[in-house]
Protein backbone atom coordinates (compact mmCIF):
# COMPACT_ATOMS: atom_id res chain seq x y z
CA UNK A 1 0.00 0.00 0.00
CA UNK A 2 1.12 3.79 -0.82
CA UNK A 3 0.44 6.76 0.59
CA UNK A 4 0.37 9.69 -1.43
CA UNK A 5 -0.23 12.49 1.02
CA UNK A 6 -0.32 12.59 4.41
CA UNK A 7 -3.10 15.42 5.91
CA UNK A 8 -3.88 15.81 9.49
CA UNK A 9 -7.66 16.15 9.42
CA UNK A 10 -8.30 19.29 11.21
CA UNK A 11 -6.38 20.80 7.92
CA UNK A 12 -8.06 18.24 4.92
CA UNK A 13 -11.75 18.57 6.35
CA UNK A 14 -11.40 22.51 6.89
CA UNK A 15 -11.49 24.52 3.31
CA UNK A 16 -14.13 24.16 0.88
CA UNK A 17 -12.13 22.74 -1.99
CA UNK A 18 -13.42 22.52 -6.13
CA UNK A 19 -13.46 18.80 -6.65
CA UNK A 20 -10.63 17.35 -8.73
CA UNK A 21 -12.80 15.27 -11.33
CA UNK A 22 -16.05 17.21 -12.65
CA UNK A 23 -18.08 14.03 -13.73
CA UNK A 24 -21.08 15.66 -16.17
CA UNK A 25 -22.59 13.79 -18.80
CA UNK A 26 -21.68 13.66 -22.22
CA UNK A 27 -24.49 15.79 -24.22
CA UNK A 28 -24.50 19.77 -23.75
CA UNK A 29 -28.31 20.44 -22.33
CA UNK A 30 -28.61 23.99 -24.23
CA UNK A 31 -27.72 21.91 -27.79
CA UNK A 32 -30.14 19.20 -27.31
CA UNK A 33 -32.85 21.50 -26.37
CA UNK A 34 -32.01 23.63 -29.46
CA UNK A 35 -32.61 20.18 -31.48
CA UNK A 36 -35.66 18.85 -29.44
CA UNK A 37 -37.67 21.61 -31.54
CA UNK A 38 -40.71 18.92 -31.32
CA UNK A 39 -40.57 18.88 -27.80
CA UNK A 40 -41.41 22.42 -27.32
CA UNK A 41 -38.90 22.95 -24.51
CA UNK A 42 -36.55 26.06 -23.81
CA UNK A 43 -33.99 26.67 -21.56
CA UNK A 44 -34.66 29.13 -18.11
CA UNK A 45 -33.52 32.85 -18.40
CA UNK A 46 -31.34 32.31 -16.11
CA UNK A 47 -29.01 30.28 -18.44
CA UNK A 48 -27.84 32.02 -22.03
CA UNK A 49 -28.63 29.31 -24.65
CA UNK A 50 -25.37 29.64 -26.58
CA UNK A 51 -22.58 28.98 -23.76
CA UNK A 52 -22.24 24.78 -23.16
CA UNK A 53 -24.14 23.53 -20.22
CA UNK A 54 -22.85 20.32 -18.71
CA UNK A 55 -24.87 18.58 -16.07
CA UNK A 56 -23.24 16.87 -13.41
CA UNK A 57 -24.22 13.03 -12.98
CA UNK A 58 -27.48 11.96 -11.34
CA UNK A 59 -28.03 15.81 -11.58
CA UNK A 60 -31.82 17.56 -12.69
CA UNK A 61 -32.64 21.05 -14.69
CA UNK A 62 -36.00 22.37 -14.89
CA UNK A 63 -36.76 23.21 -18.31
CA UNK A 64 -39.76 26.15 -19.85
CA UNK A 65 -42.30 25.25 -22.17
CA UNK A 66 -42.16 27.63 -25.55
CA UNK A 67 -45.32 30.21 -24.99
CA UNK A 68 -48.14 28.24 -26.22
CA UNK A 69 -47.10 25.43 -24.50
CA UNK A 70 -47.76 24.02 -21.06
CA UNK A 71 -45.90 21.48 -18.73
CA UNK A 72 -42.94 20.83 -16.63
CA UNK A 73 -40.49 19.22 -18.67
CA UNK A 74 -37.20 18.05 -16.67
CA UNK A 75 -33.99 16.00 -17.81
CA UNK A 76 -31.72 14.33 -15.34
CA UNK A 77 -28.00 13.21 -16.03
CA UNK A 78 -28.42 9.10 -15.48
CA UNK A 79 -25.39 7.89 -13.29
CA UNK A 80 -24.64 6.41 -17.10
CA UNK A 81 -23.81 9.56 -18.38
CA UNK A 82 -26.61 10.05 -20.59
CA UNK A 83 -29.16 13.22 -20.57
CA UNK A 84 -32.30 11.55 -20.72
CA UNK A 85 -35.82 13.38 -20.36
CA UNK A 86 -37.40 13.35 -16.34
CA UNK A 87 -39.09 10.16 -15.40
CA UNK A 88 -41.33 12.94 -13.12
CA UNK A 89 -41.17 15.73 -16.00
CA UNK A 90 -44.12 16.43 -17.88
CA UNK A 91 -43.94 16.89 -21.83
CA UNK A 92 -45.03 20.37 -23.36
CA UNK A 93 -48.52 19.98 -24.40
CA UNK A 94 -50.46 22.86 -26.60
CA UNK A 95 -52.46 24.74 -24.68
CA UNK A 96 -56.17 25.34 -26.63
CA UNK A 97 -58.28 28.26 -25.80
CA UNK A 98 -61.69 25.99 -27.25
CA UNK A 99 -64.23 27.48 -29.50
CA UNK A 100 -64.75 31.40 -29.50
CA UNK A 101 -68.02 31.88 -27.44
CA UNK A 102 -71.26 32.63 -29.05
CA UNK A 103 -72.40 36.03 -29.98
Amino acid sequence: SVILFLVPPDVDLAGDYAPWYNFTCAQDVSTLVQHGAMMHWVVPQAREASEPWQLPLCARVELLCIPGYAGNPALQCSPHGKLEAADDGDVCQEVTCGPPPGL
